[in-house]
């Protein structure tokens, strides 16, 4: 007889964890401030949905932020720096909370063109929010 165990996740990979422990700081550090992310911190409902439920308002352009002091956080899916640095300018305090190996992607892609390489070959998920901002930002470069 064959014995079949069906497991739960039992965590998140250590970027998506990182953000969202950064979240939850940001909610402490700033408890009656209005806190918008940039798309979903994680692809994850049920995170999305706890955050909703703790005050914070996920949109996917920050234009719609017409209170100049709000806290405003970037998703761990990465955005091109010429948004955070908008961003900065506007907002009382801006937050990236980018998983590292997304910062990763970014600081090497930016080291390569520095030496005129100018072609890159991006391998992920189609239409998923880390390659379009990965892609959006080397289109900027």
């Amino acid at each position: 007889m064959k014995t079949v165990y069906y497991l739960q996740p039992s965590s998140f990979c250590f970027g998506v964890e990182k953000s969202i422990i950064g979240l939850h700081k940001i909610i402490q550090d700033h408890p009656s401030k209005k806190i918008y992310c940039i798309h979903a911190l994680v692809h994850n409902p049920k995170v999305t949905k706890d955050f909703e439920n703790l005050g914070i308002t996920f949109i996917e352009d920050i234009n719609d932020i017409q209170e100049e002091n709000a806290i405003v956080v970037f998703s761990a899916h990465g955005t091109k720096r010429s948004l955070i640095n908008q961003a900065q300018q506007k907002f009382e305090a801006v937050y990236n909370l980018e998983c590292p190996f997304v910062s990763k992607i970014y600081k090497e892609a930016d080291q390569y063109i520095q030496q005129g390489i100018t072609t890159f070959f991006y391998i992920g998920k189609e239409k998923h929010q880390e390659g379009k901002n990965v892609i959006e930002h080397l289109s900027s470069q």
